[in-house]
C-alpha cells in the first residue's frame, strides 16, 4: 500500500505561545503557556512591536496588525500578561516588559490578538550576520544551498530578500563578500529584481555557468530595527534618538534635524508621522561616545539613507528627539512600476495581494500621500489611474477610498 500523510503546511516551532480561534493558523487570540495552563494576553498597550515579536516568534513574517478587544473572542482562564512593552527585537513575549507574570486588572474582553504575515521562505537564508536581519545572502536549488554573485545587485534585489525572509520591506544591498565568502556552487549572477517578487529565484538572473568567483558574494541588510530606538521618553513613542552605525550607539546631533529626518525614525520605528521635534537634549544629555549627524530630504525609505555629514561633531546638549504618532506599518506595496518609488498599489489581505479602484483617488487625497508614508517614501508626486501600471491580479480590496484630512 501507498503511504499517505497529511501534513501542516509549515513545521510549527515549539514554543510557549499560540494563536487561536482564527479563520487560519496566521491569525487569532494569543495565547501564552504558564504555570502549565495556557492564558490569554490583556491589550493595555498591545501594538505593532508586540506583535512582531509573537509573529516572529511562531515563525510567520512580519506582523500585519495587533488587534484588540477580543477580536477574536474571549479566552478562558488566567490573562497572563499586561501593559506588555515589546521594542520589537526580543525573541520572546516573555523577554518583554510587563506588570507582572499572572496580575491583570483586565477582563478577557480585553484579549489581544494578532495578524501575520505568510511564512519567510524556505528557499534562501541569510549567513555569517551580526543578527538574523542581515549576512550573505544563500539559496537552495537542485538539493544544495549556493551564493549569489554581486553582478548587478542592487537595493532592489535586496527588497526582494528581506520581504520574502518575513523582515521589513526596505534592503541595503551588500557587495564582495562583506559578510565572508561561501562555499559550493554559486547559483545566480546578473540578478535584476524589480521589487515586487515574491522570491529571489523569481527574478530575472544567469545560471550556472557562468563567470563569478566567492570573493563577489551578495549580501543585504534588511533594515534592523535595532539600528533605531528612542531613549529617555514617557512611552515608546517619544525619546532622545540613537543609532547604531557598525556595531556603536551614537545619538544623533541637531544641527540638521528637521521635520523631514523626524519622519523618517518614526516611520522607520512603525510609529506613523513625528509630531514633535526636539532640540537641545529635551530627554537628557547622551553619554554615548559618538554623534551622528544627517541630512535627509523626506523621501528616503531609511534614516541610514539620509547623506550623513558628520560623527563627533556636535555636543551632547544638542541631541535630538522626537515625538511620533503611533501607527501601523501598513501592508502596502507599489508592483509593475520602473523604481521603487511607483506603480500599481497592492494592499495585503486575507494572506492575499490585491488591488484599490481608482475611483475618486487622486493626487490630492490623503490616500496617496498615506500610501507613500506606508512604505517609507514622502508626499505623492502624482496619482494615476486606468491601469496606467497594468492591470493586477487578486480581489479588489478597496474602493471609493477616502482619508480625512487632520484638523
Amino acid at each position: 500500500m501507498l503511504a499517505e500523510a497529511v501534513c501542516n503546511d509549515f513545521l510549527r516551532p515549539e514554543t510557549n505561545i499560540r494563536l487561536v480561534s482564527g479563520s487560519t493558523i496566521r491569525v487569532g487570540r494569543v495565547e501564552v503557556l504558564y504555570n502549565g495552563e495556557w492564558g490569554t494576553v490583556c491589550d493595555s498597550g498591545w501594538d505593532m512591536q508586540d506583535a512582531r515579536v509573537v509573529c516572529r516568534s511562531l515563525g510567520f513574517g512580519q506582523a500585519l496588525e495587533a488587534v484588540s478587544g477580543a477580536g477574536f473572542g474571549e479566552g478562558t482562564g488566567t490573562i497572563v500578561l499586561d501593559d506588555v512593552n515589546c521594542s520589537g527585537n526580543e525573541e520572546d513575549i516573555f523577554q518583554c516588559g510587563n506588570a507582572e507574570l499572572g496580575i491583570s486588572n483586565c477582563g478577557h474582553g480585553q484579549d489581544a490578538g494578532v495578524r501575520c504575515a505568510q511564512f519567510p521562505s524556505a528557499n534562501i537564508r541569510l549567513i555569517n550576520g551580526s543578527n538574523p536581519t542581515e549576512g550573505r545572502v544563500e539559496v537552495f536549488y537542485n538539493g544544495t544551498w549556493g551564493t549569489v554573485c554581486d553582478s548587478y545587485w542592487d537595493d532592489y534585489d535586496a527588497q526582494v530578500v528581506c520581504q520574502s525572509l518575513g523582515f521589513a520591506a526596505f534592503g541595503v544591498a551588500n557587495f564582495r563578500a562583506t559578510f565572508g565568502e561561501g562555499t559550493g556552487p554559486i547559483w545566480m549572477t546578473e540578478t535584476k529584481c524589480k521589487g515586487d517578487e515574491m522570491d529571489l529565484l523569481d527574478c530575472p538572473h544567469t545560471s550556472p555557468p557562468h563567470y563569478c568567483e566567492h570573493r563577489y558574494d551578495a549580501g543585504v541588510q534588511c533594515n534592523p530595527r535595532s539600528t533605531l530606538r528612542l531613549v529617555g521618553g514617557s512611552s515608546k513613542l517619544e525619546g532622545r534618538v540613537e543609532m547604531q552605525l557598525n556595531g556603536q550607539w551614537g545619538s544623533v546631533c541637531t544641527d540638521n534635524w528637521d521635520r523631514n529626518a523626524a519622519n523618517i525614525v518614526c516611520r522607520s520605528l512603525g510609529l506613523g508621522q513625528a509630531r514633535y521635534m526636539y532640540f537641545d537634549s529635551a530627554f537628557g544629555e547622551s553619554n554615548l561616545t559618538n554623534a551622528y549627524n544627517f541630512d535627509c530630504q523626506g523621501f528616503q525609505p531609511s534614516i541610514l539613507r539620509c547623506g550623513r555629514i558628520g560623527v563627533n561633531n556636535c555636543q551632547y546638549r544638542r541631541n535630538a528627539g522626537v515625538r511620533c504618532y503611533e501607527g501601523i506599518l501598513a501592508p502596502v506595496r507599489l508592483a509593475g512600476g520602473p523604481s521603487l518609488q511607483e506603480g500599481r498599489v497592492e494592499i495585503l489581505y486575507n494572506g492575499e495581494w490585491g488591488t484599490v479602484c481608482d475611483r475618486g483617488w487622486t493626487v490630492f487625497d490623503k490616500p496617496s500621500d498615506i500610501v507613500c508614508h506606508s512604505i517609507g517614501l514622502g508626499n505623492a508626486e502624482a496619482t494615476y489611474g486606468g491601469g496606467r501600471y497594468e492591470q493586477g491580479t487578486g480581489p479588489m480590496v478597496l474602493d471609493d477610498v477616502f482619508c480625512p484630512i487632520p484638523t
